[in-house]
């Protein structure tokens, strides 16, 4: 029976073997899979990631397999996409973070290629734009924490495990925060707060300074693409631009050391100040592909230790919060800050730290019923939150914040300084110089300001004698930031006089006839009119007593002599200063000439008769050109003319074809016209005095003079 059993399941066998085998026909082909794609790239967007691949041309394929996860290991969501498109875009994606992709090709007979090599690429947002209310992660809502310390609530948001304060400041990761506020309520003073690399940075020290006011920078580029980079990097670098060319910040890239990290975000934020943390160089400043220009340039603000003008301690007498239209949540956006934050100046509303009259509202409609700040004062929401440019107010926190120090250079402190000696000043600092436009100098005694910029030229003509102080001074917005002093010794320069008539030596005159004295006498440092008064001016014969005050005396001598006649000037100082002419009484048979100018008058005074600056020249130089006119009477002979009148000047030098030195005849005559020539006698102008000599001789040989004084000037 057993064997049986085993004959039938051998002829069953055998039987099934040949009814399904097909006898004489060849087994069907097996089908392949495909080839798998290649060329996968992506390019992020939006809350989004585009992808591409090259086309696989099998006959039989059917379409790809999309395949994506936030692990490059579990990619667990997939699509298909028919063999028609060689691209698609992968949606509904969390911005910030990174996702993987890969790709398979399927055929018709459902056989699967390969997956390709995974990429990732993370989505940004790019629509993002916020305008003047810069904010961490635009939209989202955080855990509010608020603690008390020394009476003032400080209030902040908890977004990605950190402390967001005020929108877009970031205090530090909100555990540290917390371990912070919780000593400062056990009675910690705030100014043992400080940003020295424990990484729970708070506001209350105003975080420390960027060393001499470099500010070190990287740039991450990770905005998504070459193109997004580029631009990034542009506005980035107008921002950095902006800020140097305002203060006295200096911004340097490196990849080494304490810097900012300009990087790819959510939104628009910042740390404030500089962190130096002990735990990482860098420090982010976030910048979403929507933050412009003028968020950036906000944002540097932080990051150099400026904070919201807004909540300034003063902020109520100016703004007024209209927290019923602000959003939920982000009411401690507007809180004012610690007594111990400073106020720099009067509140600005033109501040690029400002929010705008509508920051963080509850609606889009832009109307007076919908602020969240009302300006006071009769002053509308135009400018307030402007992104465009710094301040005048922000320009000043910058240069409180990083005031350099400065030296004076020049003249040196405590020296003797002629009236009539122009000095230089200039100011030497210790980091990047202060804009000239802040920098002014002022005098002891002088109201106003004297001088402005880094260096300064000073004439003290008209300082009063002894010591002046000079102070300079860094002044931004009527704020006083820093000043220092420097004292000198102004001492008197002595006046000059010369006497112009009579000319020669020893001329002679007769007895008891009118003999008319000229003198020019000057005070370079006697401001506005440095010719010296009439009663400045007197006249003596020898030692004896003055006979005469001014600058054109006469007198008539009794008794034949030869006499000294000394003029002398004293200045308002009392410097005195002393010429004298020798002049020879004599009896006289026949009367001398009576000489006489009618052009140019005898202008009344110490100076000159004519003070001009020529504007007209040729080969030889800038010349005036004047007519003289004049003569002469004689009792015995009538009127002079011809060659009995002579008219010179005493600057040979300077006119053409003259000797050297000493005078030159410019004519004979009543009436001649001449060219009056001058030269550069200094660095900045040329002064040419001509005294012009009209000399009359009778046909006795009696002469008689008379003369003018000319002068000619000119710019060099």
């Amino acid at each position: 029976m057993k064997n049986l059993k085993i004959g039938l399941l051998i002829i069953a066998t055998t039987f099934w073997l040949l009814a399904g085998s097909n006898c004489g026909e060849s087994p069907p082909p097996v089908a392949k899979a495909p080839v798998t794609p290649s060329g996968l790239s992506a390019t992020a967007a939006n809350g989004a990631v585009s992808l591409s691949w090259a086309a696989n041309t099998e006959a039989n394929l059917k379409g790809y397999n999309v395949y994506w996860g936030k692990q490059s290991n579990s990619l667990g969501q997939s699509k298909f996409v028919d063999k028609s498109q060689t691209s698609t875009t992968i949606s509904g994606l969390e911005n910030k973070t990174e996702y993987y992709f890969a790709i398979d090709a399927e055929n018709d007979e459902a056989k699967v290629s390969a997956k390709s090599s995974t990429i990732s690429a993370t989505p940004i947002n790019t629509s993002f734009t916020p305008g003047d209310t810069e904010s961490y992660a635009p939209g989202r809502r955080g855990e509010i924490k608020t603690f008390t310390i020394k009476g003032r609530k400080i209030t902040y948001e908890v977004i990605d495990g950190l402390a967001i304060y005020q929108g877009d400041m970031i205090l530090g990761k909100a555990a540290n925060v917390d371990k912070t506020l919780r000593e400062l309520s056990n009675g910690i003073s705030t100014q043992g707060i400080t940003c020295d690399g424990s990484d729970y940075v708070f506001f209350f020290s105003l975080c420390n300074k960027w060393s001499n006011g470099i500010v070190k920078y990287s740039i991450k580029d990770d905005w998504g693409s070459d193109e997004n980079n580029r631009e990034m990097r542009l506005r980035i670098a107008n921002a950095m631009s902006h800020w140097q060319q305002k203060t006295n910040l200096r911004f340097v890239a490196s990849d080494s050391g304490d810097r900012l990290e300009f990087q790819n975000s959510e939104g628009c934020s910042s740390k404030i100040g500089r962190i130096g943390s002990a735990f990482t160089d860098t420090q982010s400043v976030n910048l979403n592909m929507g933050c412009s220009t003028g968020n950036i340039i906000h944002e540097i603000g932080h990051a150099i230790g400026i904070f919201h003008e807004q909540s300034r301690e003063d902020r109520d007498r100016f703004v007024q919060i209209n927290n019923i239209n602000i959003q939920a949540d982000k009411e401690s956006n507007f809180d004012k800050y610690n007594s111990e934050a400073k106020d720099m100046g009067s509140y600005d509303f033109d501040s690029i730290m400002h929010y705008g009259c509508w920051a963080f509202s509850t609606s889009d409609e832009r109307t007076a019923a919908t602020r969240t700040i009302v300006p006071l004062g009769g002053r509308n929401c135009n400018n307030i939150g402007q992104r465009s440019s710094l301040s005048e107010g922000d320009i000043l926190s910058a240069y409180s914040l990083y005031l350099p120090d400065f030296s004076f250079s020049g003249a040196a402190a405590g020296s003797s300084i002629a009236r009539n000696t122009a000095f230089n000043l200039s100011l030497n600092f210790d980091i990047e110089a202060v804009k000239n436009e802040y920098i002014i100098w002022t005098r002891s005694g002088a109201s106003g300001t004297i001088a402005t910029g880094r260096t300064a030229r000073f004439v003290p003509l008209s300082w009063p004698v002894g010591e002046q102080t000079i102070t300079a001074s860094i002044v931004i917005k009527g704020v006083t930031l820093l000043s220092k002093s420097i004292s000198y010794n102004i001492t008197n320069v002595a006046p000059t006089i010369n006497i112009t008539q009579p000319t020669g030596s020893r001329p002679e005159f007769c007895k008891n006839t009118p003999v008319v004295f000229r003198a020019t006498a000057y005070d370079v440092d006697t401001r506005p009119n440095p010719n010296l008064p009439d009663s400045a001016i007197s006249w003596k014969i020898n030692s004896g007593a003055p006979f005469a005050t001014g600058a054109t005396v006469s007198h008539s001598f009794s008794l034949t002599n030869d006499y000294t006649i000394n003029v002398t000037a004293t200045d308002s100082n009392g410097a005195t200063i002393t010429d004298s002419i020798q002049v020879r009484i004599i009896n006289c048979t026949s009367t001398a000439p009576n000489v006489f100018i009618t052009n140019p008058v005898d202008a009344p005074g110490s100076g000159p008769d004519i003070d001009v600056i020529p504007t007209t020249h040729d080969s030889n130089g800038n010349y005036h050109s004047i007519t003289l006119t004049g003569g002469a009477t004689d009792v015995e002979d009538g009127p002079l003319t011809g060659s009995a009148l002579v008219w010179t000047t005493n600057q040979a030098a300077a006119q053409p074809d003259g000797p050297s030195t000493g005078n030159q005849q410019l004519g004979i005559g009543n009436s001649i016209t001449v060219k009056l020539y001058t030269s550069c006698t200094g660095s900045y102008f040329g002064t040419v005095d001509h005294l012009i000599t009209l000399t009359a001789t009778d046909s006795d040989g009696l002469v008689r003079i008379i003369t003018r004084l000319i002068r000619v000037k000119t710019l060099c």
